[in-house]
């Protein structure tokens, strides 16, 4: 039951209903055609793979969200610099580092007894500021980057 909840979790960020990866791996028909273990590669190569996990697929959200919002009231600087954000977010809510609740997402030292910030992402930072919540985004945003920059796509001018 806990994957279906996560799949509607999941399609409520995304707007869809695609299998992910974790899907996949939970199959009970984990050979391949030869009687092997299916690689990973092989898995995002099959039809039913998660859509996410292909450069292709991110280089076309970001196409189709960015003239989305530029067919509406945006420039296509913002419409693309909001199409950025957006598959940042996305990238890191199903990738990114996770820290546990104890620790500070933005400082890395133990949260302890001291006020606290629940942020969506499971993060905590430390409350007293705005210093580790900074860099805890700061942090995130620059694993995400970097890892759609390895999918072939560019960051629009005005993104750091």
């Amino acid at each position: 039951m806990g994957r279906y909840l996560d799949l509607v979790r999941d399609s409520a960020f995304t707007g869809d209903l695609q299998p992910r990866a974790r899907d996949i791996s939970d199959r009970s028909d984990k050979r391949g055609p030869s009687g092997g273990l299916w690689s990973l590669s092989s898995l995002l190569s099959r039809p039913d793979a998660a859509p996410d996990q292909d450069s292709a697929w991110w280089r076309k959200q970001y196409a189709e969200r960015a003239a989305h919002r530029e067919s509406g009231q945006h420039s296509r600087r913002e419409a693309e610099l909001l199409a950025w954000r957006e598959l940042e977010s996305r990238w890191h809510m199903q990738h990114g580092e996770r820290v546990p609740r104890e620790i500070c997402g933005g400082c890395r030292r133990p949260i302890g007894a001291a006020e606290a910030l629940d942020l969506i992402d499971g993060a905590r930072v430390h409350g007293s500021g705005s210093d580790c919540l900074i860099r805890h985004g700061n942090r995130w945003r620059t694993a995400a980057t970097r890892a759609l920059v390895e999918f072939g796509l560019q960051p629009p001018a005005g993104a750091p």
